[in-house]
């Protein structure tokens, strides 16, 4: 049908500026030009109006062609958007995963410091034990006033750089007077038996003068323990003391077997 109604129009339009062409003869100022761009102006939107309404195969074919390019490019449209959203998806994934990750690592990490700082501790813990012990022990074979000089040494350096505990400073620092004066106590007796050995004499005089001699040789060594170096203990100090005490003891156990001989 739209060819036969484009054919009418062909022919009304001729018609009306066919009428147009009369008319610019008879109106003065008639503008013949402008009234048939009217009548061209109104046939071409009929046909427009037409193509619309009534396409015809033609344009019921490229209406369906332009139908579906537009469907397919809609599809791709949401295809995209799918894949965007999807991509999004894993890549948030993939970010938690990764993250998770880290956070495990870094649990896993601080887990084994705790671990080897633990074990260092023990270990240390060990070590500074066995240090105690084998110092105790050793303080408590010393056999002269030097050697306990040395251990003291020992003593001193890891109360101080805190390798000892309150309780490990105290029982050295006790051992270590035990020792003086288990050590004290054991030269001086050396030093009288060593002078009876050599014909000296065994009045009570004597005997005195011999520990005399003893102690104060130990006083000599022990002096090298001043206050500074023993951190106050007074190691020389106490040994004079002790040897003092001592020679007091001696003097009083010879003057009474001296006496119970002249008794009988």
């Amino acid at each position: 049908i739209n060819p036969i109604l484009a054919a009418w129009d062909t022919l009304e339009a001729g018609i009306l500026k066919s009428w147009n062409r009369i008319q610019s003869f008879i109106k003065r100022g008639f503008d013949l030009k402008k009234e048939n761009e009217k009548v061209d102006s109104e046939m071409a939107a009929r046909r427009r109006e037409r193509e619309v309404n009534r396409p015809g195969i033609e344009g019921r074919t490229k209406q369906a062609e332009d139908a579906n390019a537009q469907a397919v490019k809609d599809r791709d449209q949401r295809a995209a958007a799918v894949d965007a959203n999807t991509q999004a998806t894993v890549d948030a994934r993939e970010a938690k995963n990764e993250q998770n990750r880290r956070e495990r690592r870094a649990a896993t990490q601080a887990a084994e410091a705790n671990v080897a700082n633990a074990g260092r501790g023990k270990r240390e813990a060990r070590a500074q034990n066995e240090q105690f012990a084998d110092l105790l022990k050793r303080i408590e074979g010393a056999q002269s006033i030097s050697d306990l000089r040395d251990m003291y040494g020992e003593f001193d350096a890891l109360s101080s750089n805190g390798r000892l505990s309150e309780t490990q400073i105290s029982t050295l620092e006790a051992a270590l007077e035990d020792a003086q004066e288990r050590v004290t106590k054991a030269d001086v007796h050396a030093g009288i038996a060593a002078r009876g050995a050599k014909g000296g004499g065994t009045s009570p005089e004597d005997m005195k003068r011999a520990a005399q001699e003893a102690a104060a040789s130990q006083a000599e060594v022990a002096g090298t323990f001043s206050a500074q170096a023993v951190g106050g203990m007074g190691f020389g100090g106490s040994l004079q003391q002790k040897a003092n005490e001592l020679l007091g003891k001696i003097e009083q156990n010879t003057r009474q077997d001296a006496g119970a001989q002249v008794a009988a």
